[in-house]
């Protein structure tokens, strides 16, 4: 039986997970006790996304072994993922009662309390681990968030430029043979900009182009197609380009996101004058002809962001970002209002909303983010969950309410309701996980009450 289970362990290790599931099995069909097979049977079936079947299975093997140190963190990281955060730190905790000084539970257990908004008690679970593993280079960006969410900047963005070395991390840094960008003389120089994230981090950290401009040089941006046509027409920027298109010669890059690292931005000197985007000339009036006549006041809605299902863990963030537009209910008691549907790609929900909210959708017209632009600047107010259209409303200068999700991105920071990057934001944070009804309410009450 051991060298049964030492030859599945080596599958399992080597990436043959069909051998060593099918050699984990048939020692449990002899020993149904088997802890180790148990818990490694559960760790696949996590790995597959089966997470009921998982977490019966490594339960099983805690009700067998308690005391088992590697169940308890591999429970936990099941649990954290699920959302199910007071569960997930009493695994943790175990684990480290177990194995005093384990750096994995360390920065498990750091991500729960950050996302229970326990950020001191986060960061010093953070320290612990990267005490035990200084060269982890997921704990230093997980650190990272907490440092940016407690408002050190500085300190934050500088731990956040680990990303580059966690293996698995989604997006490679472009392999080109001109040097990175670290900060020095840019006089004379081209520079290559390059979007690395969603397009909402691209519009946020775009900002930073006139700033690089001004100190001596020639700025190119490269992004998703469905920003060029917005971003060609942003001052700052000398040249935008699309994916596939011909790339000029250029001295140096950089991603977006080190560019506050880079900058040394701190929350008293963030670049936040807006308007810095606009729609394309003439585009604005294009939609507004699109539009039946305004009503009362004008206000865009979106309700749900992208799963990025192939990201498991975006995938369990968006899933707490996003609500049901029956969710939103509370709203139909605003008088006055005339809403406009900015959500892509919902259409179901808005083919039965909750009643009394009429939605106007010419969201299958929208092209690109240039559309959305030119839509949202015939909007008095936009609405919406933590989306690339906040970012789009606040980049132009549009008064916008972000419905934040109660442990709100790094970005938004902690305890407020205003944002440094964008003056024309205010936010609506859940004060309980899942809690939008109390959100839907907040945001009702303060249209119905001060308007905007």
């Amino acid at each position: 039986m051991t060298s049964a289970f030492a030859l599945a362990l080596r599958h399992h290790q080597a990436g043959r997970l069909t051998e060593a599931e099918g050699l984990y099995r048939q020692i449990l069909a002899v020993d149904p006790d088997h802890a180790d097979c148990l818990h490694l049977l559960g760790v696949l079936a996590a790995q597959a996304g089966a997470d009921d079947t998982a977490e019966a299975l490594i339960g099983r093997a805690l009700a067998v072994c308690p005391d088992y140190p590697e169940a308890h963190l591999n429970l936990g990281n099941l649990l954290k993922q699920q959302s199910r955060l007071d569960q997930a730190e009493v695994h943790y905790r175990r684990a480290l009662t177990l194995r005093p000084g384990w750096a994995e539970a360390y920065a498990g257990l750091g991500l729960v309390l950050y996302e229970q908004g326990r950020l001191d008690q986060a960061a010093l679970c953070h320290r612990q681990a990267l005490a035990l593993r200084p060269d982890c280079a997921l704990t230093h960006k997980n650190y990272g968030w907490v440092l940016l969410k407690q408002g050190d900047l500085a300190a934050g963005f500088r731990e956040y430029e680990w990303r580059w070395r966690i293996p698995d991390f989604p997006v490679k840094r472009p392999p080109f043979a001109q040097p990175l960008w670290t900060g020095g003389d840019l006089t004379g120089r081209t520079l290559l900009l390059h979007a690395e994230q969603g397009l909402g981090d691209t519009l946020q950290f775009v900002r930073y182009a006139p700033q690089l401009q001004r100190r001596g040089a020639r700025v190119m941006l490269e992004c998703p197609r469905e920003l060029v046509r917005l971003l060609r027409g942003m001052t700052g920027l000398d040249r935008v380009l699309g994916p596939g298109d011909d790339r000029p010669d250029f001295d140096c890059h950089a991603p977006l996101l080190s560019l506050p690292h880079l900058m040394g931005t701190t929350l008293a000197t963030v670049p936040a004058e807006v308007p810095y985007l606009a729609p394309p000339p003439g585009l604005t009036e294009a939609w507004a002809a699109r539009l039946p006549p305004a009503a009362g006041r004008r206000v865009g809605l979106v309700w749900a962001g992208n799963p990025r299902r192939h990201q498991p863990d975006w995938t369990a963030v968006d899933r707490r970002r996003s609500l049901a537009l029956a969710r939103l209910a509370p709203l139909t008691a605003v008088a006055g209002v005339q809403w406009i549907s900015l959500q892509k790609d919902r259409r179901p929900e808005l083919d039965q909303p909750p009643p009394g909210l009429t939605l106007i959708d010419v969201m299958a017209e929208v092209a690109d983010l240039a559309d959305t632009a030119a839509l949202v600047a015939n909007l008095d107010l936009v609405i919406g969950v933590d989306t690339a259209v906040i970012h789009l409303a606040g980049a132009s200068g549009r008064p916008v309410w972000l419905l934040s999700r109660f442990d709100g991105c790094w970005r938004w920071l902690q305890d407020r309701d205003d944002s440094p990057w964008y003056p024309s934001l205010r936010l609506f944070r859940q004060p309980r996980p899942g809690d939008w009804e109390s959100v839907a309410a907040a945001v009702a009450a303060m249209l119905g009450a001060q308007g905007f």
